[in-house]
């Protein structure tokens, strides 16, 4: 027994005096460590806290639109690399295209307001910049209120504007309504159809709708209160038409062009390659949208009209050769003054998309218009009016372009 209790001994005395060689080595990486300098505070308030940018001016390339519109904003002490920057206006950051610095160049967030609070920041830099004060305006707007309480919802088939930019909507409850420049809603007449194709106003500030009503394709227009009367019958509904410089209508019936004098007389003046969804009249020239037919390809046509007959016949857009637009259904088209084509559309990622003079197709406001535009019909200058079709409620657009204006709408002259 005694002897077990020696050896018990002896095997805790080596263990100790190998934690005490263990300790001593520990003790000496510790003392080693404090030998180095450390800083008496965590916190250096001499430490270099980067130079603070200074916000000097906003300048907007055209309208200061909320989302998409394109600001220069000089000041002092900017980043020259882009993401180091951030500029924010009330709070939303808006996108940097490009830095010195002087200059940011950026695209405004989709903040609305006339007194937004704008103020930058630059990466390591300890400070905010001052705060100036902007407005931004939106670029689309959902525009008056075309649904009755009480009733079933509503769904609008065209539209049009007067010379007072009033907008007119034609709905499923026989009506035309009426929205003022104050966003007011009245009923402006009662239809004799349920949903129209087309409606433009034309010479005397007369409106005119296109229409199937029973067996009777026609076009009818309206007097100032709300009066329908017709005015031209066809053997198939006209899908649109617009008015030329002598106050006549073109009328596109099918594949066939029909030329419609004030003395309501007419006459078939030429047909194009295939069916016409839409058609619009600028410089002498009109322009015609092929009708979706299924096979996802649409094309534009131009031609010079005559007085009975049309010339060079020349295709502009083929939205099958597109990779944006293949397969998309273009349910509308207007034209701009510099002759670019703008389109309402099915297509999943946005509902409206210009094509230029030169064939490149871009997105209108991507992310603001969703699909899908049945119509449009421009303003007096910048305002495009457009209705927007999802889940069988209709909702009237005003759609903000801009720089970009209307092409002359000689129905309104």
């Amino acid at each position: 027994m005694k002897l077990q209790k020696f050896d018990n001994w002896r095997i805790q005395m080596k263990i100790n005096k190998n934690l005490a060689w263990i300790s001593a080595l520990l003790l000496s990486f510790l003392l080693m460590g404090c030998n180095q300098d450390l800083p008496d505070k965590l916190y250096d308030p001499d430490a270099d806290k980067g130079a603070t940018p200074v916000l000097t001016s906003i300048i907007p390339d055209g309208k200061p639109l909320a989302g998409v519109g394109k600001l220069t904003v000089t000041g002092e002490n900017f980043s020259p690399v882009p993401e180091e920057n951030y500029l924010y206006f009330s709070g939303q950051r808006a996108t940097i295209l490009s830095a010195s610095s002087t200059q940011l160049y950026v695209i405004a967030p989709d903040v609305v307001g006339d007194s937004i609070v704008v103020k930058a920041a630059v990466f390591r830099v300890e400070l905010f910049s001052n705060e100036l004060i902007y407005e931004l305006i939106p670029a689309v707007i959902e525009y008056g209120k075309i649904e009755n309480p009480g009733e079933e919802t509503q769904q609008g088939y065209a539209l049009a504007v007067d010379n007072a930019e009033n907008v007119f909507v034609q709905t499923d409850l026989k009506k035309i309504q009426k929205i003022a420049l104050n966003g007011t809603t009245t009923n402006f007449a009662t239809t004799s159809y349920v949903a129209a194709k087309s409606m433009k106003f034309g010479p005397g500030g007369l409106l005119y709708a296109s229409a199937p009503a029973g067996r009777v394709r026609k076009i009818v227009q309206y007097a100032a209160d709300g009066t329908e009367s017709l005015f031209a019958t066809f053997p198939a509904t006209p899908e649109d038409f617009d008015f030329d410089a002598a106050g006549d209508i073109l009328a596109a019936v099918d594949m066939d062009i029909y030329r419609i004098k004030p003395d309501k007389s007419k006459a078939v003046i030429g047909s194009l390659p295939a069916v016409v969804k839409s058609v619009k009249f600028y410089n002498g020239v009109l322009y015609c949208l092929q009708k979706a037919d299924g096979s996802g390809q649409q094309k534009v046509w131009t031609v010079s009209p005559q007085e009975s007959s049309l010339d060079n016949l020349t295709e502009i857009f083929d939205s099958g050769t597109s990779d944006v637009l293949a397969g998309a259904s273009l349910n509308a088209m207007v034209v701009t003054e510099n002759g670019d084509l703008v389109f309402g559309t099915n297509h999943v990622d946005n509902g409206i998309f210009t094509v230029s003079a030169s064939g490149e197709v871009a997105s209108l406001y991507a992310s603001l218009i969703a699909a899908e535009i049945t119509s449009l019909s421009w303003g007096n200058s910048t305002i495009l009016y457009a209705l927007r079709d999802k889940d069988g409620t209709t909702k009237v657009l005003r759609v903000d372009m801009d720089t970009v204006k209307s092409a002359t709408y000689e129905g309104r002259q």
